[in-house]
């Protein structure tokens, strides 16, 4: 568990950060496609798409050239900086997949 002034945020997996929203701060909730328009102008060029079932946990889809050669951790990280501050805010969870384009391929085709 860590600790970033009065958020706390908790890695529960490699895929998913959980974090909790300042206490007593009404809860403002994200439209998916805002979240992707972020995304899509942090990381140009890249193919996103991004669900939720309730506008406060979101799962996305990354595929970008600018994930080559980057692990999983760093390719999440390019992700989150899109995002700033609404991660622990406005946005309490998301759950990321992040590809380059070969792999996003190669996995299209193994399905």
């Amino acid at each position: 568990m860590f600790r970033s002034g009065r958020d706390s945020c908790n890695y529960r997996d490699r895929f998913l950060i959980h974090c909790a929203p300042f206490e007593g701060k009404d809860e403002q909730r994200m439209d998916p496609a805002e979240i992707k328009a972020l995304i899509d102008a942090g990381l140009p060029g890249a193919e996103v798409q991004v669900s939720s079932d309730d506008n406060t946990h979101y799962a996305a889809l990354v595929v970008s050239d600018s994930f080559a050669g980057k692990r999983p951790l760093a390719r999440h990280q390019l992700v989150y900086q899109c995002l700033g501050a609404l991660m622990g805010n406005e946005i309490h969870a998301m759950s990321i997949r992040a590809y380059t384009p070969d792999e996003w391929r190669e996995l299209e085709t193994d399905n």
